[in-house]
């Protein structure tokens, strides 16, 4: 781990006490500050800053640092410094595969009972492997099962993404249109290709050609791209349905393209997962008979 990783819990476990001024700080380092906000192309009434001395807390300079925002992209930080103070560096997140009832001894055919898949909230799962592959996680666990003697299951595969209990997305992003932007991808404690699907869009003979990655049986696509030859008109963007995954693909692309490739957020990351944990499977020879459902499906 990052050791400059353990400077953020004291940082950020401040963060809503008021600061001590220190009263021999640089008097340049506001300076500093004030330069950086102006260097970064932000508005700089959208941008708060606070530089704190890890040991005692002392406000060391500022920008607009007491006042309330919206915390953007960075409040992930605040979320790996909670997790790191509360859990620690070490704290794995596992995602396991059960076979429920276990078997007991060996025998040729068929296992009995389900394959359970039960998520921790493991982001690995989404780590890109060669090609930019993001399912290279799940080839390696059905390798492992397959290692481990997993030939063939009686059962369903039942997916468990209960581990992760609250509010999947931002209530203020439910609109269709905001719903499919990536990084307001669902919280989900089964995550595969970061709850996305990528969408590459390419010009055809007969129209817009519309390909996703992974490939997935719950999305329903909708085609709403044309063609042009204004290069000036080239672009799209997505609507997703509010139930369902009915993701609709909407602009122009360039007749000279060679295609351009977005991701897509979708619902119920969880079983997108667990479908493509399934395929991962079968490309194992690990044959599984019963279909994907949730616990309580039955």
């Amino acid at each position: 781990m990052n050791p400059r990783l353990l400077l953020l819990p004291p940082l950020l476990l401040l963060g809503g006490a008021p600061w001590p001024r220190a009263s021999a700080a640089s008097p340049g380092l506001d300076g500093v500050v004030a330069g950086l906000v102006g260097a970064s192309g932000l508005k700089p009434h959208t941008v708060a800053v606070a530089v704190v001395d890890p040991r005692d807390g002392t406000l060391l300079a500022d920008h607009r640092a007491f006042e309330e925002m919206t915390p953007a992209s960075c409040l992930k930080v605040a979320t790996t410094a909670a997790a790191i103070t509360a859990l620690g560096p070490d704290h794995p997140l596992r995602t396991r595969l059960l076979l429920v009832p276990p078997r007991r001894g060996a025998g040729p055919g068929p296992m009995e009972g389900d394959l359970w898949l039960v998520g921790g909230g493991d982001p690995g799962l989404s780590e890109h492997g060669p090609e930019g592959s993001t399912l290279a996680a799940l080839d390696a666990f059905a390798a492992e099962a397959s290692k481990r003697g997993v030939r063939a299951v009686a059962g369903d595969l039942v997916f468990d993404a209960s581990y992760f209990d609250g509010p999947r997305v931002h209530p203020t992003w439910t609109d269709a249109g905001a719903s499919a932007r990536w990084y307001a991808a669902e919280v989900d404690a089964l995550t595969v290709n970061d709850g996305c699907v990528d969408v590459t869009v390419e010009p055809g003979a007969g129209g817009a050609r519309i390909t996703l990655r992974p490939e997935t049986g719950i999305v329903t696509l909708v085609n709403r791209v044309g063609l042009t030859d204004a290069r000036r008109e080239h672009g799209f963007g997505f609507l997703l349905s509010a139930e369902g995954n009915t993701l609709q693909v909407s602009g122009k692309v360039w007749t000279k393209s060679s295609g351009a490739t977005s991701p897509a957020a979708i619902h119920d990351p969880a079983l997108l997962c667990a479908e493509q944990v399934g395929r991962a499977l079968a490309r194992a020879g690990i044959a599984v008979a019963g279909k994907i459902r949730r616990p309580r499906e039955g």
